[in-house]
């Protein structure tokens, strides 16, 4: 994933996201810059999966109040200090099984992204957390992709919401939802 290039029009539609009208003052959708590798090695993430650190390496956070409930990719410092405290380190599926994963997103109502070992993001709404695993709720899991296809689709939203292309399949609405 060319990163330059996605850091830049990242960048270019969260300002057009500044300048919607939506009818009320907007918060600031911004994404912040990336985190040298030293400093993930020093919180521990060098294990984490290579996605996940390349996206900490090259966009840092994003913070998108204002796309549907919104959308907020968390700084690699507050993702990992609330691993299995506040947002879960694994997830029980229904059928019994355990997956470890990583949360590195939220939305404004409680859902979550997280990244499971095998590379794969995944949307976990509200749900009950106990002893840092998720179970599942009323509410499916649901599978988004790779993060390059997450991260994609993430631009992807923007733009439309930009548009004012309210038919378009937004991750945000199925987090809002």
């Amino acid at each position: 994933m060319d990163f330059l290039r996605y850091t830049r029009d990242l960048n270019i539609r969260l300002a057009q996201l500044n300048n919607v009208d939506l009818g009320y003052e907007l918060g600031e959708n911004k994404a912040s810059s990336g985190v040298p590798r030293a400093s993930l090695e020093s919180l521990g993430l060098i294990s984490a999966s290579p996605s996940l650190l390349a996206l900490y390496e090259h966009v840092g956070s994003v913070s998108a109040p204002d796309l549907w409930n919104g959308i907020f990719l968390l700084p690699a410092e507050d993702a990992h200090a609330k691993h299995g405290r506040t947002l879960p380190s694994s997830w029980r599926k229904p059928n019994g099984d355990t997956a470890s994963v990583f949360v590195f997103g939220t939305d404004g109502g409680g859902n979550m992204l997280s990244i499971d070992d095998r590379e794969t993001v995944w949307f976990l709404p509200l749900g009950e957390m106990r002893n840092g695993v998720y179970h599942e709720g009323k509410r499916a899991v649901t599978r988004l992709g790779t993060m390059e296809e997450f991260l994609h689709a993430l631009l992807k939203d923007i733009e439309k919401f930009v548009e004012g292309d309210r038919e378009h399949p937004f991750i945000g609405r199925l987090m809002s939802t």
